[in-house]
């Protein structure tokens, strides 16, 4: 495993801190979410973690749902938040217009773009995305993303292209800030016509 040769026993991170890292990486890229779970397990495994401290409770609750092992305690209320809500690894439910951009199923939105309930303006609210600059002093849990915005999260290109031909739906500043994390070329150059690439240094520092 290249972490544990290149950053674990050449001392340029502690396991825990390497933990520490894939868990804030999963919420920037949460398609790729069982990936990292079975990363936290394996150094786990290698060098017999029991407990950490320094991780986000829905790391530790989706870890716990998919090895019955827990690494840390869960406050009540983000407890409930998951159980209620239904979260888990798959991110989404099969049925969901989310899980349709994170395939980049435009079939699929296109089907659902034509039933008479749809609308255009929905939106999600999740623990599974990062929180906001914005956002973190007034609501430093959870940031709500429209679907144009998870298109951009996802890399989700042809989405994108048919919810703005569609609905002509704008491009926001957390369009770009995903564009540059996403790094589809289609998706940036759209978002770079609309937003000045301004306010990135936070989220570009967040995952580096």
């Amino acid at each position: 495993m290249k972490i544990k040769v290149n950053l674990i026993e050449n001392k340029v991170f502690l396991p825990v801190q390497i933990i520490s890292k894939i868990d804030v990486a999963l919420k920037f890229n949460n398609y790729y979410t069982r990936e990292y779970l079975s990363l936290i397990k394996m150094i786990c495994d290698e060098y017999h973690i029991t407990r950490i401290n320094n991780i986000s409770p829905l790391t530790l609750y989706l870890f716990n749902k998919e090895y019955n092992i827990m690494l840390g305690d869960i406050e009540q209320s983000k407890l409930n938040l998951y159980e209620n809500n239904h979260y888990s690894i798959e991110v989404h439910e099969s049925t969901s217009i989310f899980r349709a951009i994170m395939d980049d199923n435009v079939g699929k939105i296109i089907f659902l773009a034509e039933q008479k309930e749809f609308d255009k303006n929905i939106a999600i609210t999740s623990d599974f995305y990062p929180v906001r600059d914005y956002d973190f002093l007034s609501n430093p849990q959870l940031s709500t993303y429209n679907l144009l915005e998870i298109c951009c999260y996802y890399g989700a290109v042809d989405c994108f292209k048919f919810l703005r031909t569609k609905f002509h739906l704008p491009i926001t500043i957390d369009c770009l800030k995903f564009s540059f994390l996403s790094g589809v070329p289609d998706i940036l150059n759209e978002c770079l016509k609309e937003c000045q690439p301004v306010l990135l240094y936070g989220v570009c520092n967040c995952i580096t």
